[in-house]
């Protein structure tokens, strides 16, 4: 502690003249344990600063000082026992430049033409898709809904149906529907915690939305991929603290869906997310990763749009590109003309896919036109198509999703990229191979139940001791095992060969687990699942 306040009382001297430099420069970001996340304890350890809670749920609080901390000084947060983690907090850059004025006739990429001499479209093939279930509505009822966080909206543009949090008082000053957020109507402002929508960089956001959620078939404007989603716009978004906390905020919004019967919140399936920063790695923020792995044990996949360099993310570090969560989406951008990379970074281990860009949508002031180049317009195709895909699920696949969603949720993703139209200039630069084609992933995700859950695929349920009712459900698929488990209690997992040898044995903690067979030999082996002392064994295939 005298260590701390020594160095504080340092940094206070040397830079006598108080609010030095750019705000942003003077946060960090503290996770303490849970039984120190108070005000009261943090003024204590940080005298002399400016504290405010960021994302409560991960006891993450802004420690703002009178001048930027050094390194050095974040190290020694890092091994200071009381602190969980400290990262500094950074601006982020929108991924795309102001788009030129066009019209919307110009919408080629949605079209299923070819280039002379090639072998797959050079669009996305989304008319072909649009002949299925375009509703906007699950076949449960569920309002279908993207969220976008980005740089201001255009909050009156006629094309853009955004989500209505009917649950609040619109500028009323309240948090009506104690989800955290203030006057959130018609999408929020993570910055300022209100209603305002507006933004030195207007364009950027509402040209994200468009090629989301445009309406489509109402005889003006242009036409998103998923034509009847909610968008819901959360602006302001300018910093790793107020990208988290507007993570959290979807968080927030989708688990009081579930648990008031959904009569709050909302039913969020996606998130956009067309920023980031370059220059770091995952344990410069780790924080970032952490809450977008919790999104996707909500059921929510997010959509990132890589940095406008052509080069491979790894030669210069991206966030939250090299989080690569099971949960995320990395998306680059594709030339029309040659179906190969145009402008935009690339990795076989990071970046996922390849959509379009430069396309024709919404701009600000209820106007439209083209955008320019920019992944920030290509991750919002991929986003839209997840939206779609929930209007063609069937009952089986949503319930099973409700359930397992940590399990379900990376089969959406895998659906996506099994789907691409692959192209000789993608190969080995993106994860699939290829570029998006709407067509054959709605068409694949109509059946989605039915592929998840074939004869290889082994459901283990109900595991259970009688007088405790203690549940585990066991998914094995291809090569891996997802566990997800109802209760505290271990787990212990065995895996024999048919010579009766073990190869594999664990103890499970964690509710959710996933366990890699990538090192076994293909072919039969026996799963035995042991819950103090009661056990249940089945026939996996390795393949």
């Amino acid at each position: 502690m005298k260590q701390i306040l020594l160095v504080l009382a340092l940094l206070y001297t040397t830079y006598l003249s108080a609010h030095i430099g750019d705000r942003i420069d003077r946060e960090v970001l503290i996770q303490v344990a849970i039984e120190n996340s108070n005000l009261a304890y943090l003024e204590k350890l940080f005298p002399d600063t400016k504290i405010t809670p960021c994302a409560k749920q991960f006891q993450l609080w802004t420690v703002e000082f009178p001048s930027a901390p050094p390194m050095d000084y974040i190290q020694k947060l890092k091994h200071d026992g009381k602190i969980k983690l400290s990262t500094r907090n950074r601006k982020l850059e929108t991924r795309a430049t102001t788009p030129n004025d066009s019209f919307f006739s110009k919408q080629t990429f949605h079209l299923n033409s070819f280039n002379p001499g090639q072998s797959v479209t050079s669009g996305i093939n989304s008319v072909g898709a649009w002949d299925f279930n375009k509703s906007g509505v699950t076949a449960k009822g569920d309002t279908i809904v993207v969220a976008v966080l980005d740089f201001g909206f255009d909050s009156a543009h006629s094309d853009l149906d955004y989500f209505i949090n009917h649950n609040e008082i619109p500028h009323d000053g309240i948090d009506n529907d104690d989800n955290g957020a203030t006057d959130d109507y018609k999408g929020w402002n993570a910055g300022l915690d209100n209603h305002s929508l507006d933004g030195s960089e207007n364009d950027h956001g509402t040209m994200v939305c468009g090629g989301i959620g445009a309406k489509g078939n109402n005889k003006i404007g242009v036409t998103g991929v998923a034509w009847n989603c909610k968008l819901l716009p959360i602006n302001n978004i300018a910093s790793i603290a107020k990208s988290i906390k507007a993570l959290e905020y979807c968080l927030v919004m989708k688990r009081l869906y579930a648990l008031t019967n959904k009569n709050k919140g909302a039913y969020i399936v996606a998130i956009n997310y067309s920023l980031g920063a370059e220059g770091l790695l995952p344990e410069d923020a780790p924080l970032w990763c952490i809450i977008i792995d919790a999104m996707g044990k909500e059921g929510i996949l997010l959509t990132a749009a890589v940095s406008n360099q052509s080069l491979d993310v790894e030669s210069y570090k991206d966030m939250p590109i090299l989080c690569n969560s099971r949960y995320q989406i990395n998306v680059t951008t594709y030339n029309s003309i040659t179906l190969g990379l145009d402008k935009s970074a690339f990795s076989n281990k990071f970046v996922h896919i390849a959509a379009p860009h430069n396309y024709w949508g919404t701009l600000m002031n209820n106007k439209y036109g083209t955008y320019k180049d920019g992944a920030s317009f290509a991750a919002p195709l991929v986003a839209g198509t997840i939206a779609l895909m929930y209007s063609n699920f069937e009952v089986r696949l949503l319930d099973s999703l409700h359930s397992n969603p940590t399990f379900v949720t990376q089969k959406i993703k895998e659906a996506i990229l099994k789907n691409v139209d692959v192209t000789s200039d993608l190969t080995n630069k993106v994860v699939s191979n290829g570029k998006l084609n709407l067509f054959k992933t709605i068409s694949y995700s109509r059946f989605l139940h039915d592929s998840i859950y074939k004869k290889k695929d082994t459901i283990f349920n109900s595991i259970s001791q009688n007088s405790h009712n203690i549940q585990a459900n066991i998914y094995h698929s291809e090569k891996n095992i997802y566990i997800k488990k109802t209760n505290q209690r271990p787990l212990t997992i065995s895996i024999y060969n048919l010579l009766g040898q073990a190869v594999l044995q664990l103890e499970v903690l964690d509710m959710d687990t996933k366990i890699d067979l990538q090192n076994l030999n293909e072919g039969i082996y026996i799963l035995t699942a042991n819950i103090d002392g009661h056990h249940q064994s089945q026939k996996i295939v390795l393949e």
